[in-house]
């Protein structure tokens, strides 16, 4: 009799188990086929953002997605590794940056070329405040103004 007792028991766990298995939530990022999660969305979102300030074709926008694909996850593996030194790591995503840029500006006719360094300029300006307001203290803006109550 305990033992009948204990195989229902067991059957129930392995059961409840195999239920929060299958009614769990999709994990978070890219799937198997690595073509979905945040990352691809932030991806996409950014070659949107350059083709409206950039004005750049269909073409320009396929190569611009080749560019991106075959750098995914180069900086992670920078990142990442054990081995390299803070500098080393430093000196090696600044380099991959160079190297994506050349390949950007490859693409891009010279009016272009001219308008996506302005925006990096301005790019890096905004980030050098934001470093400049962390250094001193964090965001210096004031708190949204709170609901009025009712």
């Amino acid at each position: 009799m305990n033992r009948i007792l204990a195989k229902m028991l067991c059957l129930a766990v392995c059961s409840l188990g195999l239920s929060a298995v299958i009614h769990a939530e999709p994990p978070v990022g890219p799937g198997p086929d690595g073509k979905s999660g945040p990352r691809k969305e932030m991806m996409e979102k950014h070659i949107e953002k350059m083709k409206a300030d950039l004005q750049l074709t269909d073409d320009q926008v396929a190569k611009l997605k080749d560019i991106f694909q075959s750098h995914k996850g180069d900086a992670e593996k920078i990142k990442q590794d054990t081995v390299l030194t803070k500098e080393e790591k430093r000196k090696q995503l600044q380099q991959l940056k160079e190297q994506v840029d050349n390949q950007i500006n490859g693409i891009l006719t010279p009016d272009q070329q001219k308008k996506w360094a302005d925006i990096k300029a301005q790019n890096k300006e905004k980030w050098a405040e934001r470093r400049k307001d962390k250094k001193q203290g964090g965001d210096q803006t004031p708190p949204p103004p709170a609901p009025p109550s009712t």
